[in-house]
């Protein structure tokens, strides 16, 4: 009976490492496939706050650039389909 145990315990135990690796492997492979998003509705464009942080709002096209907001250097606009 223990060798019975044993190897389903063996088998157990492989399924259990095969799934670990398997997860974090298809986890870096999403983090590396950028998701294209619209960030702006059609009529208005992305701007950035000037500061550290990351916010970020849109402008109605031909609105000026609220204070404390810059545009996004030449190429590093973000996605907008």
């Amino acid at each position: 009976m223990t060798g019975i145990m044993a190897f389903f315990r063996a088998g157990f135990l492989r399924t259990i490492g095969v799934s670990v690796v398997l997860t974090a492997g298809l986890t870096a492979v999403s983090a590396c496939n950028p998701i294209d998003e619209k960030v702006c509705s059609s009529g208005s464009y992305p701007v950035k706050d000037k500061g550290d942080g990351p916010g970020q709002t849109c402008v109605k096209s031909g609105d000026p650039i609220p204070s404390g907001y810059t545009t996004y250097a030449p190429g590093q606009t973000p996605t907008t389909p």
